[in-house]
């Protein structure tokens, strides 16, 4: 599994158990639901843009080498 699979499904994970946990989070303060959604964008924004970076370099990489033939 690469890099970049491993990421996605990282992702799809921590997507699932907020949907799991969505009810409890209701239950929080509305000031803490917003920093605990913040904190959740955040995080889920540094995996998307770990995803970007290493698909980018992929793409380069394979560029690359078939210029090099």
């Amino acid at each position: 599994m690469d890099k970049m699979q491993i990421l996605q499904n990282f992702s799809v994970e921590v997507s699932a158990a907020i949907k799991k946990n969505i009810k409890d989070i209701k239950k929080l303060d509305p000031k803490t639901q917003r920093e605990l959604g913040k904190i959740i964008g955040n995080f889920k924004e540094a995996l998307d843009s770990l995803s970007e970076v290493d698909e980018y370099i992929g793409h380069y990489t394979s560029h690359w080498k078939k210029k090099k033939k």
